[in-house]
């Protein structure tokens, strides 16, 4: 499905991705972080929404995706310098960093803060309607925290339903992956909620036949920027980009286990604030800061 796009036609596309639904979200036992995302973009693969600070958190930018991608490059550095998601989201959506902050869209999810603090979704007011987010936490102060949001959809059902989805595992009933509640299980299965129902992009889900979305991604990064999964799907119309590519995720998981996440420590470390800030798989291994 790879089609070769001249650089004027890429940022053209890159500007105009709309009508995205996704979920952010760190792990902090293993360090990892990921994001599931879907959209109505054609050949557009979706991991220009997506950016990584490995042992630190991810964040989703979509909406009207800056082609300099200064918010989500920035809010990667603040996620190294261990900055709460809400502070990133203030300092990137500033007009000194991006002048049309507005017709952006955020999510950070954060392994080193605790509570509810390790999230943040954003959506600025010149982002369509339906737009919105939201965030939370599996479990207690070590569980999995996620960002959810979305922009020009059907309505504030597929972000909600894609909540549940994530928070609703382990799934039954699913051969592959059934008892998991890894982070790669739970963002795959809110993606897959977040169409229930007719739910999804609007540009989509107004076609004959009606689908969710055409194109979407699943990416979970170890501690070391590993990439531990990574599937992406591309122009799928008539089919349903979600379950073409929940299919590539049963067959990844088949040699991906449930509950065996590699946990591999970064050599460096980070000292931040005159305090040492690292992965969390780092602190556990006892291992200490060099300051």
């Amino acid at each position: 499905m790879a089609v070769s796009l001249s650089l004027p036609l890429l940022l053209a596309m890159v500007q105009q991705t709309h009508a995205t639904y996704s979920i952010v979200a760190a792990d902090p036992p293993s360090s990892s972080s990921g994001i599931s995302i879907a959209s109505c973009v054609g050949s557009l693969d979706l991991s220009i929404a997506y950016g990584n600070a490995p042992g630190f958190g991810a964040v989703a930018a979509q909406a009207a995706v800056d082609s300099q991608f200064r918010g989500r490059n920035l809010a990667v550095e603040l996620l190294r310098l261990g900055e709460l998601p809400a502070a990133i989201v203030g300092q990137i959506t500033q007009s000194a960093v991006d002048p049309n902050p507005a017709a952006r869209q955020y999510g950070v999810a954060a392994v080193q803060h605790q509570s509810l603090d390790g999230a943040e979704s954003w959506t600025g007011a010149n982002t369509g309607s339906w737009s919105g987010g939201t965030r939370g936490r599996v479990g207690g102060a070590e569980g999995i925290r996620y960002a959810a949001q979305g922009n020009i959809l059907t309505g504030p059902e597929c972000v909600a339903q894609s909540v549940d989805g994530f928070l609703a595992v382990p799934a039954k009933g699913h051969t592959a992956d059934e008892e998991c509640d890894d982070i790669a299980a739970r963002l795959m299965h809110g993606l897959l909620a977040a169409s229930d129902n007719g739910e999804g992009d609007v540009r989509c889900t107004n076609r004959n036949p009606p689908v969710p979305a055409d194109s979407a991604l699943i990416r979970v990064d170890l501690a070391d920027g590993t990439p531990w999964l990574l599937l992406s799907v591309t122009n799928t119309y008539p089919e349903n980009a979600v379950e073409v590519l929940y299919l590539e995720y049963l067959a990844w998981r088949i040699s991906h286990p449930c509950g065996q996440i590699p946990v591999r420590i970064p050599q460096s470390l980070s000292v931040v604030r005159n305090r040492c800030v690292v992965p969390r798989a780092v602190a556990s291994s006892k291992q200490k800061c060099a300051v």
